[in-house]
Parts: structure tokens; C-alpha cells; sequence
């Protein structure tokens, strides 16, 4: 499926681990979070998209071959959270608002680690991705 017609989460999945403090806030971060993932993903994985560049032209994008896109729900909803907490925080260490973002944030960092290591990508990307032995991680 391509990068650009993937949905990551629905609000369902944001309000399940914070159906009280996240109702009364704006969930429409969608296309940010989206974005957010797009970058750290050719981040950690530049090597890849270079090398798919090199063999299929300039309009390869890595993340059009994706094969378990799912991986992505759970760091897509707690990058939401954290930047619906942290839109909200007034500051201070008592600030509930505060401390969920950083939560999340944390929570967030773990789970798209969480995903690098478990994404599968299509046999476009395995053709080449051989040569390094295994797909494997800019970090």
C-alpha cells in the first residue's frame, strides 16, 4: 500500500488509553504524525532508500513498500498523545498535562523502536537490501 494513502490510527485507538483527559482535546494530528514517522523512518533506514533510488530512479520511496504497515499503529498513537499533551501543558512538575507528554514521548521513542526492528519490507526492498546481509538499522 502506498506511504501516502496508509491510515495509521483511528481516534478509537488514541482514546483507548486516554478516553478521559484526550476526549475534550483535538485528536486531528493525523497527517502530522504521519509526517513525523515518514522522517524518522528514512532516517533509520536512509540506506535503504538510497540504494532503492540508485536501482529504480528518483520517485522510489522506501516506505510505498511497507509490508506490515500495522507495526506503526501503536508509535503512531503515542507520538499523538504525547503531542496532545504537550499542545495542553502549562508547566511545572505538578502539570498532568506535562507529565503525559513526557510519558508518551518515552512511550513513543520505545515503540518505534519497537517497529524498526520487526518492519518487513517487500522483495523490491529484499532484492536489494541483501547485500547488507539483512535489513538493518541507521541509528
Amino acid at each position: 500500500m502506498a506511504w501516502d494513502d496508509l491510515t495509521l490510527y483511528v481516534d478509537d485507538d488514541v482514546l483507548a488509553y486516554e478516553p478521559n483527559l484526550a476526549a475534550g482535546l483535538s485528536l486531528d494530528k493525523h497527517d502530522l504524525v504521519k509526517e513525523h514517522l515518514a522522517s524518522e523512518l528514512l532516517l533509520r533506514f536512509e540506506h535503504l532508500q538510497k540504494d532503492g533510488e540508485e536501482l529504480y530512479g528518483d520517485d522510489y520511496y522506501l516506505l510505498d513498500h511497507i509490508e506490515n504497515p500495522e507495526i506503526l499503529r501503536r508509535p503512531a498513537v503515542f507520538y499523538c498523545l504525547y503531542l496532545l499533551f504537550y499542545a495542553e501543558q502549562i508547566g511545572g512538575e505538578n502539570d498532568i498535562y506535562a507529565r503525559k507528554a513526557k510519558e508518551y514521548f518515552e512511550r513513543y521513542k520505545m515503540a518505534l523502536e519497537y517497529a524498526c526492528r520487526r518492519i518487513k519490507f517487500d522483495s523490491t526492498v529484499e532484492s536489494f537490501a541483501s547485500r547488507w546481509g539483512s535489513v538493518r538499522l541507521a541509528w
